[in-house]
């Protein structure tokens, strides 16, 4: 009788004197018996804390990519806002790219920020931007909670277009 494969399992290991053992918890227990690789990577979060062998608190985990485009078309006169997704609960997003720019050039200002919920706090302000010029963040941007992207053109005029979009991925904070 052929026996068919059903996954990996993965046991995380440790050698006392040359000989390889299984961790294993207090009440004697493997930490991992499932064959799903997240498990996997959640059991390399077991460690000992002072004598006790003890899962170690992680931070965040993958979640999933992240990318978002606000688009403004044939906008009437005025300020345009091109508002982002905010971050929902339990999510930390790690933005690294985030650009805009303007088809007409038509503005006095152009405020890139990422917005909490009392503050914008500003990431570049051009001023007049040129009509198809990319102006993007440097650096990485981490959010938080409630926050979200924003970009802000001042003394747009009737029918002018305006883009933005972000890039990244999200990171759960509970595994």
């Amino acid at each position: 009788m052929a026996s068919e494969a059903k996954g990996i399992i993965y046991v995380p290991v440790w050698v006392d004197d040359g000989v390889v053992k299984a961790l294993v918890l207090d009440s004697g227990a493997l930490p991992v018996t499932e064959s799903d690789p997240l498990t996997a990577i959640q059991a390399q979060a077991y460690g000992y804390i002072g004598s006790a062998w003890q899962k170690q608190g992680m931070i965040w985990s993958y979640a999933d990519s992240y990318i978002d485009r606000q688009i403004a078309a044939n906008v009437a006169a005025g300020d345009v806002y091109l508002s982002f997704t905010i971050v929902p609960e339990g999510e930390v997003w790690v933005i690294t790219s985030f650009t805009t720019y303007s088809e007409q050039g038509n503005t006095t200002l152009l405020y890139m920020s990422f917005f909490t919920a009392t503050t914008d706090y500003l990431i570049k302000v051009v001023n007049a931007p040129e009509a198809y010029v990319t102006y993007s963040m440097d650096g990485v941007l981490i959010l938080k909670e409630g926050d979200r992207l924003r970009v802000r053109y001042e003394d747009a005029s009737v029918g002018d277009d305006f883009a933005a979009f972000a890039v990244g991925y999200k990171m759960k904070l509970d595994m």
